[in-house]
């Protein structure tokens, strides 16, 4: 059996698991039901398709009549989930298909408690509760450094950026360069002879 295929299957077990399953509440997929859903992730080239059907959410290894594709890189989706829908991460994640059905999952991933107890029936609620501190902890130090991040850049271009030569100087400058050149040669021609 192939390494996709073994993937597929282990993926689809822990999917379908019954306490997995159980978490979710009859009404969890209800929005998206009989939906097909690509994620493509870029960096490394890898395409999963999803299809949510009778609330059931499973890992198919190809799919036709793609109701909804996301484009990006890992990194992106990572951020774009931790910084609770951030247009900064949003913006490099690309859609195409049905937009409703994309607004739908958006709606879903933002609703944090259901997530939390899926976590709590699945990992437990001490192994939950440490998932949601690293979570938040992530969090608070991404936005802490995204600002300082910002706020620097933002320093640079109002205070540090006249360091920098403009256009007028930066011609003046290589004009006396090409003078002092020409010059110096002239003095070379004229002690050799």
């Amino acid at each position: 059996m192939k390494i996709k295929e073994k993937f597929l299957e282990y993926s689809n077990k822990i999917l379908g698991n019954e306490k997995l399953q159980s978490s979710f509440s009859e009404d969890f997929f209800s929005e998206i039901n009989n939906k097909i859903i690509k994620i493509n992730l870029t960096a490394i080239d890898i395409e999963l398709f999803f299809q949510i059907k009778n609330n059931e959410l499973s890992l198919l290894q190809q799919a036709e009549n793609i109701d909804v594709e996301f484009t990006g890189t890992p990194l992106n989706f990572f951020m774009y989930i931790l910084s609770n829908d951030s247009e900064a991460f949003s913006s490099k994640i690309f859609v195409t298909g049905d937009i409703d059905t994309a607004n739908k999952i958006r709606r879903l991933l933002n609703k944090k408690e259901k997530f939390k107890k899926l976590l709590i029936s699945f990992l437990g609620e001490k192994h939950a509760d440490i998932a949601e501190d690293f979570f938040i902890s992530f969090t608070d130090k991404f936005r802490y450094l995204s600002n300082n991040f910002i706020n620097d850049v933002n320093d640079f271009l109002v205070h540090d950026a006249d360091i920098l030569a403009n256009t007028n100087e930066l011609k003046k400058f290589l004009d006396d360069v090409d003078d002092i050149k020409s010059r110096t040669e002239h003095l070379s021609k004229k002690y050799q002879l």
